[in-house]
């Protein structure tokens, strides 16, 4: 990934920050990608993976699964299917995954400028509570809201503005940072500001998110 790619610096700090958890703050993504391709290649699908993640990043994990069993053929149940994935993801958020670089260092900064925020995950609950303790983040955001709390994946607005409501917040008081073309086209449509943020298994897609955040950036020491 080149430096061409990172733009609007400086950006516009806001009163509030919404931040997505995978690929975001931790370095998780591939573990999903793995999922992926273990799963799939198990069950004897042939599926173009850079697609299939990108397709997916967005999606609460019970959207997830059924874009396997509508484009795959996948015919285990959505319980089946959610058991497996829930046990890989959980002993790798207990065990393996990392923090991003200079995660800590601006969340603290934030903190020390009077910013709140919040997490807004499409992931599990009781999963992402075991990496972000692991990782010594639970304390630092006011709440956690996740895509099974209100019904809907990051390709809909829902989880932004339910975060934005707990703070007290208008859309354009926050600003959501994010790894996905689609949840920052979403957050943007929406009327956040948005910071897209690189990651390893985005880099098909990077281009696209530069152009729609106001600010893309590599790691979190250029915000600082």
């Amino acid at each position: 990934m080149t430096q061409e790619l990172v733009k609007g610096l400086p950006y516009q700090m806001t009163p509030f920050a919404i931040f997505d958890l995978d690929g975001t703050l931790i370095d998780s993504m591939p573990v999903w990608e793995g999922i992926d391709y273990e799963m799939l290649t198990a069950r004897g699908v042939v599926y173009d993976p850079v697609a299939t993640t990108e397709a997916t990043k967005a999606l609460s994990i019970e959207e997830s699964i059924e874009y396997w069993r509508k484009n795959f053929g996948l015919t285990e149940s959505m319980e089946e299917l959610k058991v497996e994935v829930n046990a890989r993801i959980r002993q790798a958020y207990a065990t393996v995954v990392p923090l991003k670089p200079h995660v800590h260092e601006y969340l603290d900064y934030l903190k020390q400028q009077g910013v709140r925020m919040c997490v807004a995950t499409s992931s599990e609950l009781e999963q992402v509570e075991v990496v972000m303790r692991r990782l010594d983040l639970w304390d630092r955001f006011e709440f956690v809201v996740t895509a099974r709390e209100v019904g809907r994946g990051k390709e809909f607005p829902d989880i932004y503005l339910e975060a934005a409501r707990r703070m007290g917040a208008a859309p354009h008081e926050c600003t959501v940072y994010e790894d996905t073309l689609a949840a920052v086209k979403t957050a943007a449509k929406a009327g956040f500001h948005t910071v897209g943020v690189a990651d390893s298994c985005g880099v098909a897609a990077a281009a696209q998110i530069s152009a729609e955040s106001q600010c893309y950036i590599l790691d979190y020491s250029q915000l600082m």
